[in-house]
């Protein structure tokens, strides 16, 4: 079971990587007599919802983000959004989905 608690539109996180995945596989499913069902297939998926998620949480998080006056990257990334998803701003979520994403391509490509 798992166990996941947004504020605002936080949980678009949880749809947008829900939904990319959902995409990709019916792209397999039609593509399957060129297209394999490989660990590298998936990681792109997740490289696609990670940028995905990355643009609608930046515009969704725009007003609460342009208030940080700082430049160090740990404000950028964990400040006070209205948006939130698992106590993150959603769009900081991007980043270990996309590392989750590489890890899965290259320990695919590293298996060949």
């Amino acid at each position: 079971m798992f166990v996941f608690w947004w504020t605002g539109k936080g949980y678009l996180t949880a749809v947008i990587v829900l939904t990319t995945l959902i995409i990709f596989a019916v792209i397999l499913k039609i593509g399957s007599f060129f297209l394999s069902d490989r660990d590298a297939f998936w990681g792109a998926a997740l490289i696609a919802a990670a940028v995905a998620n990355w643009v609608v949480g930046r515009r969704t998080n725009a007003k609460k983000r342009e208030a940080v006056r700082s430049t160090r990257l740990k404000d950028r990334l964990i400040y006070k959004a209205r948006n939130k998803f698992m106590s993150l701003p959603f769009e900081t979520w991007s980043f270990p989905i996309a590392i989750f994403g590489v890890w899965m391509i290259v320990a695919d490509l590293m298996r060949s």
